[in-house]
């Protein structure tokens, strides 16, 4: 009887070995780019091509992409999956290090550490415009932490974090409006780089991320870089993100874009592996390959979502924990019988699985 072709793959393997258990592959591509050259000799695997994952967390470059030829059968799937007892992570963040105290004397609070972020090569240009999330976010021991802000939340209550639009100067725009923060405070606002607020302009189920353009100290208003995606209205919803001189609560931290550091003010102690920036767009993008299977995996650190099917048969997400992105889970965008089951998501930052495809002319589902 003909076996499953399989490969290995570790995080302490190389590229340069078999692909065997005992010699893994290092890296996901390379699994994959295997399979693609066992292909091309003619090489068959009637019954199909497991990769198995041994334990670790395997740190992607750049999103792994699988296309039409990455495709398995419906009886002869192409199966990523953890080594029965292992832990495995996919993960695009990076690890940060190198801390050191802030020198500075205005600082909010003391404790504060800073690193250099500059060889991850996040630029200036990156931390302008209205985009929801910036270049990274920032986990500590596999949670999430706030950017420098005001009002800072509340743990305990889920309202907490906002305050209120105090006037609008003129009815009908998107670009100003009127605050009560007292004058040595706004100060702190107005040499910031790359603030960004987060409003709710004028209804409650639409938000906007908005660069902060200038401060009125005197006259306490806010002139945004941006138009709002509606006008503001008093009363309105609204928050200031990385602000500098608003780092003043355990688990803040701020990123100063032109020279490529960042600031944190940690809740604890600071070791090796505790603090990882998320650096990938999307960890896996299925882009029109189908009969392809992700299971038994922790997918983690991505910017966007943690897996994009786009059209293609049959692909499967199955068994697998997903938490700590910055956009949906998964994503699943056209084809047919592309699944997701019995997944634990939590901790993402817009939402668990969108679904859509199907053809309204033909009313195919």
């Amino acid at each position: 009887m003909q076996t499953v072709t399989e490969f290995h793959v570790s995080p302490t393997g190389d590229d340069r070995c078999s692909g065997e258990r005992d010699m893994p592959f290092r890296t996901l591509a390379h699994a994959r780019d295997m399979i693609r050259h066992a292909r091309t000799a003619g090489i068959p695997s009637p019954n199909g091509v497991t990769v198995w994952l041994h334990d670790g967390r395997h740190e992607l470059d750049e999103t792994f992409v699988l296309g039409p030829e990455d495709s398995g059968t419906p009886n002869a799937p192409i199966i990523y999956r953890a080594l029965p007892g292992a832990n495995v992570t996919i993960s695009g963040g990076r690890e940060i290090g190198g801390w050191t105290d802030y020198a500075g004397d205005d600082a909010a609070v003391t404790g504060i550490k800073q690193t250099s972020i500059a060889h991850l090569g996040f630029g200036e240009s990156d931390m302008v415009g209205t985009e929801h999330v910036f270049p990274f976010e920032l986990f500590y021991r596999g949670e999430r932490m706030d950017q420098a802000r005001w009002p800072n939340r509340d743990p305990e209550d889920i309202y907490s974090g906002w305050a209120h639009i105090a006037s609008v100067p003129e009815p009908e725009q998107r670009l100003q409006f009127g605050v009560r923060v007292d004058a040595e405070q706004l100060r702190g606002w107005a040499t910031a780089e790359h603030a960004q607020f987060h409003m709710y302009a004028r209804y409650d189920w639409s938000d906007v991320y908005v660069g902060l353009g200038r401060v009125d100290v005197e006259a306490a208003q806010i002139h945004l870089a941006d138009p709002t995606n509606y006008t503001i209205a008093t009363g309105r919803r609204y928050m200031i993100r990385n602000v500098f001189s608003e780092l003043d609560i355990p688990g803040e931290w701020h990123v100063n874009a032109r020279e490529g550091v960042v600031s944190f003010l940690p809740p604890d102690g600071l070791e090796d592996g505790d603090v990882i920036v998320s650096r990938v767009d999307d960890l896996v993008h299925i882009d029109g390959a189908s009969h392809i299977v992700f299971r038994d995996l922790r997918f983690e650190h991505a910017r966007d979502a943690a897996v994009v099917v786009t059209s293609g048969d049959g692909n499967t997400i199955a068994a697998s924990t997903i938490l700590n992105v910055g956009g949906y889970a998964v994503r699943i965008d056209g084809g047919t019988n592309n699944r997701v089951i019995g997944c634990d998501i939590t901790k993402t930052g817009t939402g668990g699985v969108v679904l859509s495809g199907g053809d309204r002319l033909t009313l195919t589902p």
